[in-house]
C-alpha cells in the first residue's frame, strides 16, 4: 500500500472506512489519530500498560477496547447544569 494511501486511510474516520463493521484494533499511526496525541505520547502509555497492545508477528496492534477504557478512565464528571 502507498504510503499516501495509508495516510488517506488514516485520517478518514473509522465509521467512514469502505467496510461495515469497526475493527477491533487498529496500527499505531491509527491510534495517534483516534486518540490526537503524539507517536511518542502513546508509546509512553504503551510502555506503562495503560494502553494494550497485541503483537502479531512484526505488526502492533492496539484493541480498539483498550483505547476506549484509556478515554473513559481520564474523562471528567460532567457539570451540573445551572
Amino acid at each position: 500500500m502507498k504510503r499516501r494511501q495509508i495516510q488517506n486511510d488514516v485520517a478518514r474516520p473509522l465509521e467512514n472506512r469502505p467496510f461495515q463493521t469497526m475493527p477491533i484494533t487498529v496500527r499505531i499511526p491509527q491510534a495517534v489519530a483516534m486518540l490526537g496525541m503524539s507517536r511518542s505520547k502513546l508509546y509512553q502509555f504503551i510502555q506503562s500498560g495503560e494502553i494494550e497492545i497485541v503483537k502479531i508477528g512484526r505488526a502492533t496492534l492496539i484493541p480498539v477496547e483498550s483505547l476506549t477504557r484509556f478515554i473513559a478512565a481520564r474523562r471528567s464528571p460532567e457539570r451540573p447544569s445551572e
